[in-house]
């Protein structure tokens, strides 16, 4: 089973502080539960994005991926579905702050082969 990093390019709206983007992404990584998957928040510190955001999410296998999201382009899985559901004014916030990974952003899932 082949470990998956998927890495979605986050843009902050205009006039948002970063610092509160960052309190709330810890929030909402408190209230991901995806069973095989684990969420960072990175801040670019030199290259062509320094200083912007990306979410790096650690899948442990193509399955655990593809459990929730089954397709490049939606919808999701009813478990995700539920989720949105019940975190829906942190999802709401966040869309607020910045574009939202799997829905506006550039991205690209990446499977490890060595």
């Amino acid at each position: 089973m082949a470990k998956v990093y998927g890495l979605h390019e986050i843009e902050l709206l205009p006039g948002v502080d970063p610092g509160e983007f960052e309190q709330l992404a810890a929030e909402m990584a408190k209230a991901l539960a995806y069973e095989g998957w684990t969420y960072h928040l990175v801040k670019g510190e030199r290259g062509e994005r320094a200083g912007k955001y990306m979410i790096v999410m650690e899948i442990e296998s193509l399955e655990a991926r593809d459990r929730y999201a089954p397709t490049a382009d939606g919808p999701f899985s009813g478990e995700v579905q539920e989720w949105e559901r019940r975190n829906a004014a942190i999802l709401s916030k966040w869309k607020s702050m910045a574009t939202m990974p799997g829905e506006n952003t550039v991205f690209t899932d990446y499977v490890v082969v060595l």
